[in-house]
């Protein structure tokens, strides 16, 4: 195809080199901006603890420099806790508690807290217990959250003693086997039927 603009070649020639020059200068400013905001897309795991009485857990997530209008924390399920924020450089503040024991959906409140800690601006959620004693743990693996994860013993309830551990399995261990994650398919395999004892930690 020709193409005639203005009535001459030389026309078109100049056109396109208008059109690559603004080329250039579109990426050049996607560039810069890329450089003004070298946080974005950059994803974190804040610092948390928690605490407990005999019904309720508190979980404080802290973030430097909390975007306040960013907080965003969701329970999709009765033992999965989420949290997302953005700090003030828009770094993504990412952190996904699966709970050792269930809490009930309906009871979840969260607060920025008036009082900054040492580590930043202070999210604090509130939980109920969907059983009513003391937790030994929060998450299901703690090695997944080391150094990030401290006891918050401002709300910490002293006078909660540790519950004693029964001897369950090793006293019904000449007809019950315990079941495990590394066992659960070789168990299900060996036995036409298999009935479940689930008890809570």
């Amino acid at each position: 195809a020709n193409f005639e603009i203005n009535g001459g070649e030389k026309y078109f020639v100049l056109w396109k080199r208008v059109l690559v020059a603004m080329g250039k200068i579109l990426i050049a400013i996607l560039a810069l901006s890329c450089a003004v905001l070298p946080g974005a897309g950059k994803t974190s795991m804040p610092k948390f603890k928690w605490g407990q009485n005999k019904e309720v857990l508190f979980v404080s997530v802290i973030v430097r420099d909390l975007n306040r209008d960013s907080v965003v924390v969701t329970l999709p399920s009765e033992g999965d806790l989420h949290f997302r924020a953005k700090n003030n450089a828009a770094e993504e503040q990412a952190l996904d508690l699966p709970l050792r024991e269930d809490v009930k959906v309906e009871s979840m409140k969260w607060e920025i807290a008036p009082r900054p800690d040492k580590y930043g601006t202070v999210v604090l959620i509130t939980l109920n217990k969907v059983h009513k004693h003391r937790w030994d743990l929060l998450v299901t693996d703690p090695k997944k959250f080391k150094g990030s994860m401290d006891k918050d013993w401002s709300r910490e309830d002293a006078s909660l003693e540790p519950e004693e551990e029964v001897p369950y399995a090793e006293d019904h261990a000449s007809y019950m086997t315990s079941m495990t994650e590394k066992n659960l398919q070789k168990t299900l395999s060996k036995f036409g039927t298999v009935i479940l004892n689930v008890r809570f930690p």
